[in-house]
């Protein structure tokens, strides 16, 4: 009985539940999305879809527990803050990124809403900028060498899943901003 008290205290509502089963979805897609990154340097269209209608529908059943169209906005506002930084990215630079880590970090968004997307990504650009420069100086790479940046995404993508809020907390603490 002690397991079951201990799960009813970790989830004591729907939308808990709803949000956590959201999360560990997302964690498959990410991991799903770093080993075809690693292993064929491209992300499947198809998985990213099949990600996107995963992540509209859970927003649709969190909107309707809720009542609330809050939920369904953030989605939206997700989407575009996790797929447009990138996108700048592939339209200002030639072969600095593909494509698929655009969509897969809107699809991501998806998920996250617009603060927990933009905390993925800076997350995801410090750890994959670390790993290079460390690639670079210990001389494994160069600055032209290429590297998946799927993994790094899915890093920073995790982390915001499951500590976005508290990570959004300190920063708007440390900064005065609002909070959403």
């Amino acid at each position: 009985m002690e397991l079951w008290d201990t799960y009813n205290a970790c989830i004591k509502t729907e939308a808990h539940m709803l949000q956590l089963s959201a999360n560990l979805i997302l964690c498959g897609f990410m991991v799903t999305a770093s080993v075809f990154d690693i292993k064929q340097r491209r992300i499947p269209n198809k998985l990213v879809v099949t990600g996107l209608i995963a992540a509209f529908l859970l927003t649709a059943a969190q909107s309707l527990l809720a009542r609330d169209l809050s939920p369904a906005l953030q989605a939206v506002f997700g989407l575009l803050a996790g797929g447009l930084p990138l996108a700048a990215v592939v339209l200002l630079t030639k072969d600095g990124m593909g494509m698929g880590d655009m969509k897969l970090m809107a699809m991501a968004g998806a998920f996250l809403g617009w603060q927990r997307a933009l905390a993925a990504l800076a997350i995801g650009v410090l750890a994959g900028g670390a790993f290079a420069l460390i690639l670079i100086l210990l001389k494994k790479k160069t600055l032209r060498a290429e590297i998946p940046f799927g993994p790094f995404l899915a890093v920073g993508v995790i982390v915001a899943a499951f500590f976005g809020g508290w990570i959004i907390g300190i920063l708007a603490a440390m900064y005065s901003l609002p909070r959403y």
